[in-house]
């Protein structure tokens, strides 16, 4: 038997389906548009440290250029120049100062040698210029050496600063790759997922079809059913009224029709049981049509009435055990009260069972119906297409809202629970039901 599936079902599966592809899709953005700002935010390092470095080696280009013009000035310059001093002061400074700026953005031990590189370079300036020209070639071969050292200085400084940026490229290339990566493999997984999602939606969709044209020929057998049951209540309607009753009415004015004084009293026996039998086919024509006894008395009445009946005809043990003492909603009973009638001759036609079991309680804001037997249990064919009876039964108890369970009993039968809400009648007769019901 499949599952009943409804609407909601159908639209939850797809949310659910829908709702993780769109979930991947935007951790896929949101891991995108992170890894968009880090490359961004190192590429924006990357060029500020480009631009503040390109400066310092442009500065120290300029001071390679003053270092060797100064230097030429030195060589030619026999006065001790206060000029040539006073430039070979400020080319230190300036030399610190580079120094230093460089030292704070990018830190490298050349930036420690060109500081006293520099430093060296002036003090030996000021010596030079105060030295007498014949004993200036020392010096002057020393300045030269300084000059070369300040240049060696200057392109360690340059390769690192070309290191550094290449290193910096290699990660912002390695974190592009690493982003590629991740959006290759997210969209994938999205890919296949969709493709997963959209298999299941074809599965469920083609489920549901299935379902809606199982519940669809499940009510055209209900309907055919109770079309089916109407022709045949009101054959024997016919039957009974034209056989039995007529028969008696008809045989009571003939007696009363052909008696006389002299007569009567042999008469009247008879035609009083001509009565009683009338009275009773009326009786039993009432109850196969509605049950007076539940709308008068309720649900428990009923089901004890009914059991005491089904007992008495097929000789089959039925126990009952209820904790129900208020009255039901009337479309409840009446459909309760068929469900166990259609059970109860399912069980004397199908089952063999010598006895069986019912169950009538009231669990938290529910009801729950419980029918069992010890007889064969439940043909296998019949768990596939269920018979028109049991079609009925299900339709009843989806019709108070609820459903109905087919199982094995432990008594090696088969066993029936119908669970609903439990809905109480708007005038309480319970006092007039644990009455009879006792």
């Amino acid at each position: 038997m499949p599952r009943r599936i409804s609407e909601r079902n159908v639209l939850q599966g797809l949310a659910l389906g829908f709702s993780i592809v769109i979930l991947l899709l935007a951790a896929s953005a949101i891991m995108a548009v992170r890894r968009s700002h880090v490359i961004r935010a190192a590429a924006a390092e990357l060029l500020r440290e480009q631009s503040t470095v390109v400066g310092i080696i442009d500065e120290l280009q300029l001071t390679q250029q003053r270092m060797s013009t100064l230097l030429l000035d030195l060589f030619d310059d026999e006065s001790g120049s206060l000029h040539l001093r006073k430039r070979s002061d400020d080319l230190a400074a300036d030399i610190l100062r580079v120094s230093t700026e460089g030292a704070r953005v990018e830190p490298h031990p050349a930036w420690s040698k060109l500081k006293r590189t520099g430093a060296q370079f002036a003090s030996t300036a000021r010596q030079l210029l105060e030295t007498p020209s014949s004993k200036r070639e020392p010096l002057e071969y020393r300045l030269e050496e300084l000059r070369t050292q300040f240049l060696s200085s200057c392109n360690e400084v340059a390769r690192s600063q070309a290191e550094t940026a290449a290193g910096l490229e290699g990660q912002i290339e390695q974190q592009s790759m690493g982003l590629t990566r991740e959006s290759v493999w997210l969209l994938g997984g999205c890919l296949l997922l969709s493709l997963v999602g959209a298999a299941v939606t074809i599965r469920i969709t083609q489920r549901s079809f299935r379902t809606m044209a199982w519940q669809a020929e499940e009510l055209n057998r209900v309907s055919w059913h109770m079309l089916q049951t109407q022709e045949a209540a009101a054959r024997r309607f016919s039957h009974e009224m034209h056989d039995e009753l007529g028969q008696a009415l008809a045989g009571l004015k003939a007696n009363l029709m052909a008696v006389t004084p002299e007569e009567y009293a042999q008469r009247r026996q008879d035609s009083m049981h001509l009565l009683d039998e009338a009275i009773s086919k009326v009786r039993e024509l009432s109850q196969l049509l509605h049950p007076v006894i539940l709308d008068d008395f309720g649900i428990q009445a009923a089901l004890r009435w009914l059991i005491d009946r089904f007992s008495e005809r097929t000789h089959i043990e039925v126990e009952y055990e209820s904790d129900v003492h208020r009255r039901l909603s009337e479309e409840i009973e009446t459909h309760l009260f068929r469900i166990t009638q259609e059970a109860l001759t399912n069980i004397a036609r199908h089952s063999g069972a010598t006895k069986a079991w019912i169950r009538f309680t009231t669990p938290g804001n529910s009801i729950l119906l419980t029918i069992e037997d010890n007889g064969c249990g439940l043909k296998p064919k019949l768990v596939r297409e269920p018979g028109v009876g049991m079609v009925g039964m299900r339709a009843r108890a989806r019709q108070i809202g609820g459903e109905l369970t087919v199982g094995a009993s432990a008594a090696g039968g088969v066993r029936l629970e119908v669970r609903a809400p439990r809905k109480e009648a708007e005038t309480d007769d319970s006092q007039e039901n644990t009455r009879v019901a006792g």
